[in-house]
């Protein structure tokens, strides 16, 4: 029993003593997921969703939050080169999902992250037609007062 007791407290004494975070970190063996030819770029994501990413995410959206977003998982050039090299709006949506899904530790391939780019745009589609009924009601569309 004295012997368990010594090496508990030996235990304990151990992982009191002052640690490096990084070096922590860095032995987990977190690697970053790697898509190649973007549009002829070789990209590699963060190992872990950057926390500048999710506040990024979270901020009102417009094109300069979408390029720090961008630039935060696939490096500050990679959407001016997609740009001019013909990246299309569902391709952009489908890789920004990608890259976000994947760096938070959810492998998912391309095709999944097609497959939920589009319910989440046809999910979007499907509110913005509830707003537009709500507010074509509120305007009088089709109130019970009215001069029958």
């Amino acid at each position: 029993m004295a012997s368990e007791e010594t090496e508990r407290l030996r235990q304990e004494a151990a992982e009191a003593e002052v640690e490096d975070f990084e070096a922590f970190w860095n032995q987990q063996g977190r690697r970053g997921v790697r898509l190649n030819n973007v549009f002829g770029v070789d990209v590699e994501l963060p190992a872990q969703l950057p926390l500048r990413y999710e506040f990024e995410a979270r901020a009102p959206r417009g094109e300069e939050s979408t390029r720090r977003m961008l630039s935060i998982l696939f490096g500050e050039e990679a959407l001016d080169t997609w740009i001019e090299r013909g990246i299309d709006a569902e391709q952009l949506g489908v890789l920004l999902l990608w890259g976000a899904e994947n760096a938070d530790g959810n492998r998912i391939s391309l095709a999944r992250a097609r497959e939920k780019y589009h319910q989440r745009m046809n999910r979007a589609g499907e509110q913005g037609k509830a707003e537009t009924g709500k507010n074509k009601t509120t305007r009088g569309g089709s109130s019970s007062k009215g001069g029958r």
